[in-house]
């Protein structure tokens, strides 16, 4: 269980530190509305992002399942809904995170699965 806490930890670091990178990085605001080439971009980014640390979580984790991308994912659509409900303002990258960063995470678990395989 410790394991799999520290994988899902180290997962959801990866994907926060690139995605924050990238906001903070060009002083951009999440919550505000952007450009189509912007929006794109960041999506692009944290798709990656979370893909990226779901394939890590599960890496870690070293089971034969993706419990730990699973569980990154749903703390990624979690943490996305939280910031939506609780935030004003445009809430396209929170809808991104949710219907395509999430399941971004849960691919890279099901990824490194299958190349263990």
């Amino acid at each position: 269980m410790l394991r799999l806490a520290l994988a899902v930890v180290a997962g959801y670091v990866v994907f926060v530190v690139i995605t924050l990178a990238l906001f903070l990085g060009t002083g951009r605001d999440s919550h505000a509305a952007q450009s189509a080439a912007f929006m794109a971009t960041s999506v692009v980014v944290g798709i990656v992002a979370a893909f990226a640390g779901g394939w890590l979580a599960s890496q870690i984790n070293a089971k034969p399942d993706v419990t730990a991308s699973r569980v990154l994912a749903f703390m990624i659509a979690i943490g996305a809904t939280v910031s939506m409900v609780s935030s004003r303002g445009s809430n396209w990258s929170q809808w991104a995170a949710i219907l395509l960063l999430a399941p971004a995470a849960l691919a890279g678990g099901i990824t490194w699965l299958k190349r263990r395989a």
